[in-house]
């Protein structure tokens, strides 16, 4: 993959990202829905694009249309652990957020999905308690709750 050139991060159609409730990336609250996943790598940093048209391939970049880009942010650039020998993608869930990572050969870069599932708990924790505040399971369910999270 060239420097310095839109790329669809990965191979074929674009690549999406979808999500159920909205999400902070790159300092960006983003509403649920499927987005285009588009970069911009360099040897020190990437730039993250994502594009709420999931229509286009954008292997060519007179395709992307930044007029519906939703997010854009850079990431540093680290040397992987690993050898990745196809590109790929990792998950990992991470005291209520998620940790996106990218690997290819010995390239890796990563951006935290910040969601708001703790906000939402605590908050149903605080109505079910208000409601029945001595209910011996909602005790129960709330204290093994914060004692993971919090």
């Amino acid at each position: 993959m060239p420097y310095g050139k839109l790329w669809r991060t990965g191979a074929g159609k674009c690549t999406t990202l979808q999500f159920d409730q909205p999400v902070t990336l790159g300092g960006k609250e983003i509403k649920a829905g499927a987005y285009a996943l588009v970069s911009i790598p360099e040897k020190d940093r990437w730039t993250i694009l994502l594009n709420s048209d999931t229509s286009k391939v954008y292997g060519a970049p007179e395709e992307y249309n930044p007029k519906t880009e939703v997010a854009l942010f850079t990431v540093q650039v680290q040397k992987a652990e690993r050898f990745y020998e196809s590109l790929s993608f990792t998950l990992d869930i991470t005291k209520n957020n998620g940790e996106l990572f990218i690997g290819w050969e010995n390239t890796m870069v990563h951006f935290t999905l910040l969601t708001n599932s703790n906000k939402k708990a605590l908050e149903k924790i605080n109505q079910a308690l208000a409601k029945n505040p001595n209910d011996a399971d909602n005790l129960s369910y709330a204290a093994y709750y914060l004692n993971m999270n919090i």
